[in-house]
């Protein structure tokens, strides 16, 4: 049969770093909860919470572009909700 799996990750944008947050040179971090859907790319970008919300859009815009092998369940592929990461901004030192 065909083995179950999570989704797996293809392609991951960078967020763009706002300029913004670099002139003033700010640092942060946000956290976002998606869903993968059956076809591999992502919906219903939430933001759990954010160390300041001049990243949320550049954050937003990013996973936005991501792109997964779905998940598969028994042979067939399935949306997964819930999936969280964190991104961070970080100004090259």
């Amino acid at each position: 049969g065909v083995a179950d799996r999570g989704a797996l990750p293809l392609v991951r944008v960078e967020p763009q770093y706002p300029p913004q947050a670099a002139r003033r040179g700010l640092e942060g971090w946000v956290q976002l909860q998606f869903t993968v859907t059956a076809a591999g790319g992502v919906d219903e970008v939430v933001i759990v919470k954010s160390s300041n919300s001049v990243f949320e859009r550049a954050a937003i815009e990013a996973v936005r572009k991501w792109k997964y092998e779905a998940q598969m369940r028994s042979g067939s592929a399935i949306a997964t909700p819930g999936v969280q990461v964190v991104l961070r901004f970080q100004l090259d030192k």
